[in-house]
């Protein structure tokens, strides 16, 4: 029997075998993948990731042995299936495929690799012959089978190539960074699953969209955002000419908001794509793009709204703001100035659900900063 992790004091029988791990995260792995229509890539990492468990040296390291190379030997294995096929065509596609997962594959751990390195850590190094033959042997007949790689190429192809047909630099490498999420998310999760069963049932669950929009909807009632009939343009001129600071005015403002919003959503209907929004200070930009965003979303069956904010003095407005509309729940706000009202206390359920959402931006709303926004879609760390 071969064995994925360990109990502390617990007999062999109740540790977490090999096949049940890649099982687990071969299927998590596919799920989060099949979001962008890479389901059999992911499952492939899920499978393959943890290749070299299957050695005698893995098993020894479980009962305190030294350190072992666990992740390279699924990138070799994944290679060698995948080059096995009779037809030299596949043969060819399985090379260059397997070349391509081997960077999540090898990185699962240790981040990304370069494909050289002169320190001897790229993926060229790890995966020169000679380097090869110094692996331990492993067990491939413990590893699932992946798919073949015609049906993998498939799906990776509209997402590296523009028009479908021309492989794109940026496409393959973003492409390369949402699978390695998709591993990494699958591993940890379910290794937190099977060791810290406690923490993992903290993980807070992420809300329909649906219950939000009527949420939203009562909020903008209570703070006088809509009007009870289509607001017309004409309207509004007649409105802008009343005197500043008059009840007019004050009236002609609500009109407006409520304009803008009603053309907030309407466009919300619209496809998938780059919206403009430019309002005056005080028109509700926030607020209006929060229920573009909701309808939107919910019309698309999407199921992350992100707002990603340049400015800190602006991001902790704009979150207060979500948060009394929609719920604290509800609102994840993840950027370098946060701090939990509970940080500091490490028997805080709400603190550490709060860093447990952080990892992978489980919530409905997110709410971040350009920095960190951009750090979590390219770092090359697994975190």
């Amino acid at each position: 029997m071969l064995y994925a992790h360990t109990l502390a004091g617990h007999p062999k029988e109740d540790w977490q075998t090999l096949q049940e791990h890649l099982e687990n995260v071969g299927r998590l792995a596919a799920d989060f993948a099949s979001l962008f229509g890479a389901a059999r890539a992911g499952a492939t990492l899920g499978t393959h990731h943890d290749a070299g468990k299957a050695t005698e040296g893995f098993q020894r390291r479980l009962e305190g042995g030294p350190r072992v190379d666990h992740s390279t030997a699924g990138a070799v294995l994944l290679g060698q299936r995948w080059e096995a096929s009779p037809s030299r065509q596949t043969a060819a596609l399985g090379t260059m495929l397997s070349r391509f997962l081997a960077y999540p594959i090898l990185g699962h751990h240790g981040g990304l690799p370069d494909a050289g390195s002169e320190y001897g850590t790229g993926l060229d190094h790890r995966l020169a012959p000679g380097n090869i033959q110094k692996l331990p042997s492993w067990d491939p007949a413990a590893i699932p089978l992946p798919a073949s790689p015609m049906d993998v190429y498939q799906e990776l192809l509209p997402l590296i190539c523009k028009q479908g047909r021309h492989p794109d630099p940026f496409r393959i490498c973003f492409a390369l960074r949402m699978l390695f999420s998709c591993l990494v998310d699958a591993d940890y999760l379910d290794t937190e699953r099977f060791c810290t069963p406690d923490i993992y049932r903290l993980r807070p669950a992420v809300p329909a969209l649906s219950p939000l929009a009527a949420r939203l909807e009562d909020y903008l009632h209570r703070k006088g955002f809509l009007h009870e009939s289509r607001v017309s343009p004409e309207e509004l001129e007649a409105g802008a000419a009343a005197p500043c600071g008059s009840s007019d005015r004050q009236k002609a403002i609500a009109l407006a908001r409520s304009f803008i919003r009603e053309q907030c959503e309407q466009a919300a209907a619209a496809a998938p794509g780059l919206f403009s929004l430019t309002v005056p200070t005080g028109g509700g930009k926030t607020l209006s793009s929060l229920s573009f965003a909701i309808r939107h979303a919910i019309r698309h069956d999407l199921r992350r709204i992100i707002f990603v904010v340049p400015y800190t003095s602006i991001i902790e407005q704009n979150a207060q703001i979500f948060r009394e509309a929609l719920g604290d729940e509800v609102v994840l706000e993840h950027h370098s100035n946060f701090v939990h009202p509970d940080e500091g206390d490490d028997e805080s359920t709400a603190s550490l659900q709060y860093r447990l959402s952080t990892e992978n931006w489980e919530a409905a709303v997110i709410v971040t900063t350009s920095v960190q926004f951009f750090e979590s879609l390219f770092s090359c760390k697994p975190s």
